[in-house]
């Protein structure tokens, strides 16, 4: 699986089996599917998944009496309930048997896109309280300001210290100035891009982790980034949780339970 995030879509119409399969692929998602309860309850026993979508309307036994036992089994597993307008729905009753989210048809890549980040990445902040780490200096370098802001709004929750740059030469000036514990760094860039700047740290600072991020089917594999010295590699999209993971394994963070 890698750094995919996969998530099990579960509905006995294959019209919107289809349709979400290709969206969410699209999106840059891995995809399993099940066609009943049953198929859906053999694949979480044989891999859990990093998310649910469930079709309310299931043929072969009711659903709420399913998510009750995924949400028993299975605490980690975001589950988002597929609803159309034509259909009876209660969302109290939903909620109370352990829906996180509701997803109604007709879908919309957007919306669909929306929901799923933002239910994963709740899961994500729920394990903040879990882990406590050292104050590192974390250098995260996007020309993209929405994902850079992002992406340091959720480093400074996880405990570091995170610092933007809008370009490898801003980053570059920033690391002359100070010493940075690890560098998060998108690939595709104006002028300078993430591998070339990664090699010039790697020059300068051959001590200092580099990850690289890049987006769903790009080109640069992820062997060709590690043969030109990158660290980790995360590819587009990817869950929060994934980032608090690498850094904890390389800078050291404490965990508490």
């Amino acid at each position: 699986m890698g750094n995919l995030i996969e998530i099990l879509v579960a509905s006995s119409d294959i019209q919107i089996r289809d349709l979400l399969q290709e969206t969410l692929q699209a999106i840059g998602y891995k995809v399993r599917l099940a066609e009943d309860l049953f198929i859906a309850d053999e694949i979480l026993n044989d891999q859990p998944v990093d998310l649910l979508l469930l079709d309310n309307i299931m043929v072969d036994c009711p659903g709420y009496r399913f998510i009750k036992a995924v949400r028993s089994r299975f605490s980690h597993i975001p589950i988002i309930l597929i609803t159309s307008p034509v259909i009876n729905f209660n969302l109290e009753e939903a909620k109370a048997a352990g829906v996180d989210e509701v997803l109604q048809r007709p879908f919309r890549i957007e919306r669909v896109e929306k929901v799923i980040e933002e239910t994963l990445t709740l899961y994500d902040f729920r394990q903040i309280g879990l882990h406590a780490f050292l104050n590192k200096k974390v250098l995260v370098v996007d020309d993209d300001d929405n994902l850079r802001i992002t992406l340091m709004e959720a480093l400074r929750t996880y405990g570091y210290n995170p610092h933007g740059a809008k370009d490898a030469y801003e980053a570059l000036d920033k690391m002359d100035g100070e010493l940075f514990d690890m560098v998060i760094s998108d690939i595709r860039m104006p002028e300078m891009d993430g591998i070339s700047l990664m090699r010039e740290i790697k020059d300068r600072y051959p001590a200092t982790p580099v990850v690289i991020i890049t987006g769903y089917a790009q080109a640069y594999t992820r062997h060709k980034a590690f043969e030109a010295g990158a660290d980790c590699f995360l590819s587009k999209p990817f869950r929060l949780g994934r980032v608090e993971e690498i850094l904890r394994d390389f800078l050291g963070g404490i965990r508490f339970s």
